[in-house]
């Protein structure tokens, strides 16, 4: 009987651990070989100094800010960066995990920065070592290679995404992105 009750309780623990463990997406967690102030979905209400703000993208729905460790090349007459340096960490901040969730949250995240690593991997990077980083994380990889000549790599897991962009012409680029869904159908 008590090892029947022993049998059952090590499956059960076994069991709720995998289940803990399905659900854990490694790209939530901020790597600790970065150089990065914020991380994709950190909440960043309350904070100040977010870096230099860029002119509204997109109306209404996120804010975007050049890290304030990089110089703008210029500012507009309203304190909007315009001209972003040849190297730069680029935040979007926006609602999260829904638009009607209202929040300041990291929602995007580009880096042209050939200095900063995000898991090992910079704009440097080649596509072998890209794909070998994420799917030994359990990530989805895809290549894609643009009409344009851009070659896109791009990792997934859950709702999050990185890519790494070869473009044609101009510089590689890291691109973080969380999916942000909008279920009331907000409009701007």
């Amino acid at each position: 009987m008590k090892k029947s009750v022993v049998i059952v309780a090590a499956i059960i623990v076994i069991t709720v651990l995998a289940l803990m463990l399905a659900g854990c997406n490694p790209l939530d967690e901020k790597p600790e070989d970065t150089s990065l102030g914020y991380w994709i979905k950190q909440d960043v209400k309350g904070e100040e100094d977010l870096g230099h703000r860029l002119p509204p993208e997109e109306f209404g729905s996120t804010e975007t800010y050049l890290a304030k460790e990089y110089e703008p090349r210029y500012g507009d007459i309203h304190g909007y960066v315009i001209g972003l340096p040849e190297e730069y960490v680029v935040y979007k901040v926006g609602a999260y995990p829904d638009l009607s969730d209202g929040g300041r949250f990291i929602t995007g995240i580009e880096i042209t920065d050939r200095s900063v690593s995000v898991f090992g991997i910079t704009v440097e990077s080649s596509g072998a070592d890209f794909e070998s980083v994420f799917k030994d994380m359990g990530c989805e990889v895809s290549v894609e290679n643009r009409a344009n000549g851009d070659k896109v790599m791009s990792a997934e897991k859950g709702d999050v995404t990185i890519s790494l962009t070869n473009p044609a012409e101009g510089r590689p680029y890291i691109k973080i992105s969380v999916e942000v869904t909008n279920k009331t159908g907000i409009v701007y």
